[in-house]
């Protein structure tokens, strides 16, 4: 039997990659949200942009890299990168931390400098636009 997430349908039968519980840094499946309830002064945040023309391999590529770094920094609990089904060159990326003070170590990480850098040459505009998020209370 394929796996089969409690949280959403599948679409393809296998176990979504992604979010990343802090205490475990393995897949979260967990159907309480925990993680959530637990972290109610976290940063969250999205980041986007769209991929220039010609990059679209460069740029995956760093994002893959900073995935692997940011998923591994203490004070993460998620980076997830997204890319829109119906226009694929663009890029949303999910992160939430902590709290500021792990923000702030994530913003001065080399490998994150260096992202942004690489950046500059892989999007549309040079950059990303970063939201911040409040979660609604329930």
């Amino acid at each position: 039997m394929a796996w089969q997430s409690p949280l959403m349908p599948s679409f393809n039968n296998s176990p979504p990659v992604g979010l990343h519980s802090y205490a475990t840094k393995g897949p979260c499946h967990r159907s309480d949200h925990a993680i959530f309830k637990e972290t109610h002064m976290a940063r969250r945040m999205i980041a986007t942009f769209e991929i220039a023309e010609g990059k679209e391999e460069e740029t995956l590529s760093i994002v893959r890299e900073l995935t692997r770094h940011v998923r591994n920094e203490p004070g993460n609990l998620a980076l997830v990168p997204h890319r829109e089904a119906d226009h694929p060159e663009r890029i949303t990326i999910y992160e939430a931390y902590v709290d500021d003070a792990a923000f702030q170590r994530h913003l001065d990480a080399d490998y994150v400098r260096s992202f942004n850098d690489r950046l500059k040459n892989c999007a549309r505009g040079g950059s990303s636009i970063v939201v911040q998020l409040d979660e609604i209370p329930l």
